[in-house]
């Protein structure tokens, strides 16, 4: 790792990046939801969910099997979660299908009883652990009464033989460099304890991961933390060129856009400190009693406001946090109509009685 570059704000480094990428289209985010191939939705180490290329799902297999070897021995509640996948992992495997099924339809299938809830806990736990494993595929199955997407209700099915997906090898550590590069790709400027936290790997393994990509990797110095950053070098040298404010493009973003997902804090953690009140669930006396954003309109990589579904008039709202530009306002019109015809699409309800066929996009 070469030289280190002083950056204003962790905030100003992850936007100015974002601003930079002048060939981002806010559509292909959307677009990823429906195509299973080039994108797999995949669960972390506590049941986050993740969209992540569907190259790097070797590795992120393999990935969680170190994860659960190295903390068997060290960790009770690392063997009690083993003990529950053992416990019910069979069971799924034998009873679920190749259509998707929701967790409600999983219980009911196994006659899991809803009261006490622990059992459907633990049902729902082993699905995200199937999914780790490689032994399931899962995807967004939004509600038909909001049709924005993605939605924090999941279905389930097994993976027919050409989209089953084997362990990558784990001989020279190559899985976790694999992963590491990706990360710190799509979230640099970020730290080992970053890295640590989103593989679900010690801070010893994710220290040695950055050791491993050293030429390939640049040291970042924030402003106001202690802890070094990193990111690609080729990134960091971009950030150097020159200014990066020109760019003034709109994108809408989902709820689970890979920024949001990339550290513990997730979207309050980059954009300008001041904003932050407009991300918080605490702060709707400083919005003037105006919601809050869950899904952001970003302005030259910075936050402008929100946007939602209005199911009943069917159409996208935006709510900018001030007025905006004119060319602004315009483009994202253009945006919000292009967003309403994606999210208008007729998408069935998925019960407990019924299933939902995941749209699923031929690889070019």
């Amino acid at each position: 790792m070469s030289c280190v570059h002083s950056f204003a704000s962790e905030s100003a480094a992850h936007l100015a990046l974002s601003a930079r990428v002048e060939g981002f289209d806010a559509r292909l985010l959307h677009d990823r939801l429906g195509n299973a191939r080039a994108w797999r939705w995949t669960s972390g180490p506590t049941m986050e969910v993740r969209l992540v290329p569907a190259s790097l799902v070797a590795a992120l297999i393999a990935c969680d099997a170190f994860r659960r070897e190295s903390r068997l021995g060290r960790r009770k509640a690392a063997a009690q979660r083993e003990e529950k996948v053992r416990r019910w992992g069979p069971r799924v495997l034998e009873w679920i299908g190749d259509r998707p099924r929701s967790v409600a339809a999983v219980g009911a299938g196994l006659k899991v009883p809803s009261q006490p809830p622990a059992a459907m806990a633990e049902l729902e736990l082993t699905l995200h652990a199937l999914v780790g494993r490689g032994e399931l595929l899962m995807a967004p199955a939004p509600p038909q009464r909001d049709r924005t997407l993605p939605e924090i209700a999941y279905a389930f099915w097994k993976p027919e033989d050409s989209d089953r997906v084997e362990a990558a090898p784990r001989e020279g550590w190559v899985f976790l460099q694999d992963l590491a590069l990706h990360y710190f790709q799509t979230a640099g400027p970020a730290t080992r304890d970053d890295l640590a936290w989103w593989l679900g790997i010690s801070f010893s393994s994710a220290r040695h991961t950055i050791e491993d990509l050293a030429g390939t990797l640049e040291e970042v110095d924030i402003a106001g933390h202690k802890q070094a950053h990193f990111m690609l070098e080729e990134a960091a040298a971009a950030l150097r060129s020159g200014p990066v404010d020109s760019s003034r493009r709109v994108a809408l973003l989902p709820k689970l856009d890979p920024e949001a997902c990339w550290s513990r804090e997730g979207w309050p953690r980059v954009v300008d400190p001041d904003l932050g009140f407009w991300l918080s669930t605490r702060g709707k006396t400083a919005r003037g009693e105006r919601p809050r954003v869950v899904q952001p309109v970003l302005v030259g990589g910075e936050l402008a406001g929100g946007w939602r579904w209005d199911s009943r008039a069917r159409r996208v709202e935006l709510d900018f946090i001030r007025p905006q530009r004119e060319e602004v306002e315009e483009e994202a019109l253009g945006h919000r109509e292009r967003l309403a015809t994606l999210l208008d699409r007729e998408i069935p309800a998925l019960t407990a009685t019924e299933e939902r066929v995941v749209p699923r996009t031929p690889q070019s």
